[in-house]
């Protein structure tokens, strides 16, 4: 009896693993997509915020040509530079313009919807790896 529970039991595990494992390749590939496609749209964004502010800041000058897949660093810091103001509305470390928040905040959603939704499966993919290498190790 109890090995046919602990069988049971194994094969769920199993289960789990294998649907997380999954969900984290697609979440993957859907991120590096995004990235790509942010990529894009950060440089529309400098180039708004150039017209307005007449340069970008210093750090974000720095970072403008990393991509997602070349400086992995220098490409978050970038990020930073957009997400900060947008998701968590404050001034990205890189700025010393009190008035990012607003520039970004009032940005057309086409530029600015894909930089959410990149942060939303980042966070969601880190709780799903913790989850996937929890079970896998704990588990026996």
């Amino acid at each position: 009896m109890l090995t046919a529970f602990k069988k049971e039991i194994t094969a769920m595990v199993n289960i789990i693993v294998i649907t997380l494992g999954i969900m984290l390749a697609f979440l993957a590939i859907a991120i590096a997509f995004l990235q790509k496609l942010n990529d894009r749209n950060f440089k529309k964004i400098c180039a708004l915020y150039c017209e307005k502010y007449k340069e970008l800041p210093p750090g974000v000058s720095v970072c403008y040509e990393a991509g997602p897949f070349t400086s992995r660093t220098k490409y978050i810091v970038k990020m930073g530079f957009i997400i900060d103001p947008l998701i968590y509305e404050k001034p990205s470390i890189l700025s010393n313009n009190k008035e990012d928040v607003q520039f970004m905040r009032n940005l057309d959603s086409k530029l600015t919807k894909y930089f959410k939704v990149e942060s939303f499966l980042s966070n969601l993919g880190i709780l799903i790896f913790i989850a996937f290498w929890s079970i896998v190790y704990f588990y026996d």
